[in-house]
């Protein structure tokens, strides 16, 4: 059918209502929430990595200069940066003040990370593709760093793009903001 001015898209951001900006705070809530369970679950997968390919994934994830969100991720990943010698999750565990043994813990026993690993094997004649399956969540986790990362600086330039003349600095700042948009674009 032909459209009319009732079901005509509209411009984001125009309508501001309780349920939009009910509906905008539960979609980033959820998207937070669908990072950090993949924040948690790739340091699960890292955990579940052999002693001997443990510290090579670690530099992995680090070298997509990934920012963790989840409270307590951030030095957990720093304390086993240092941790030397040969990986060994109890010796490691107790160098942790007592609220990072427990968040350890409780990714490391997460019910649900760890029968979707057992399921995964069961289901298929091949055993879990520890390094496939952890290729692909750390390439999804670049991908939400990256989507947030955009979106920080969209609205950075949106607010230099509301003022009418923009001071030598904040040209300057705008067409920083812009490269580095456009350097993500690239990375994605």
């Amino acid at each position: 059918g032909a459209k009319t001015a009732m079901n005509a898209p509209q411009k984001p951001g125009i309508t501001t209502t309780p349920e939009v900006i009910s509906k905008e705070k539960g979609a980033r809530n959820s998207a937070e929430q669908a990072r950090e369970r993949l924040e948690r679950y790739v340091l699960f997968l890292l955990l579940q990595s052999s002693p001997a390919d443990i510290f090579e994934r670690l530099r992995s994830l680090l070298s997509h200069n990934i920012t963790f969100t989840t409270p307590g991720i951030t030095p957990l990943i720093t304390y086993m940066q240092s941790y030397s010698g040969m990986f060994d999750l109890k010796k490691y565990a107790q160098g942790l003040p007592s609220d990072l043994q427990e968040l350890l813990f409780e990714i490391h026993s997460n019910q649900e990370f760890v029968s979707s690993t057992q399921n995964d094997a069961q289901n298929t004649t091949q055993e879990f593709d520890l390094n496939s399956e952890w290729r692909s969540s750390v390439a999804k986790l670049k991908k939400m760093h990256i989507a947030v990362q955009k979106q920080q600086l969209i609205e950075e330039i949106s607010v230099l793009d509301e003022k009418l003349e923009l001071s030598p600095e904040e040209q300057e700042e705008h067409d920083r903001l812009l490269r580095a948009l456009a350097d993500l674009n690239i990375a994605e």
